[in-house]
């Protein structure tokens, strides 16, 4: 029922999207692409070097409500569906595609 409402909020590219992560990801994958999603930064507006500072803007996923919802289900140490969905929901295709299968 859950499942149901969540991607009838989504647009129909969003749950396509939605769609082909669930059947080619574990429960691992979709833990790792929350805490990849945290990561990822514009990457061509920076050297490749260490100890370099990413400003906030240039974070791919820089709003802060939705850092915090994928931080508390990184907090857990896992993502179940449920929470994929939830994620995936607050998230933009442009972002979704940026952060990568």
């Amino acid at each position: 029922m859950i499942v149901s409402i969540l991607l009838m909020s989504m647009s129909l590219e969003k749950t396509s999207l939605l769609n082909e992560y669930l059947q080619g990801y574990t429960d691992k994958n979709r833990y790792n692409f929350c805490t990849i999603a945290l990561r990822k930064y514009k990457f061509e507006k920076y050297p490749m070097c260490p100890g370099v500072e990413i400003a906030p803007e240039d974070l791919i996923v820089n709003d802060n409500n939705v850092r915090s919802l994928i931080k508390s289900v990184i907090d857990k140490e896992e993502c179940n569906v449920e929470d994929f969905h939830t994620v995936f929901d607050a998230l933009t295709v442009d972002q979704i595609n940026y952060i990568g299968y």
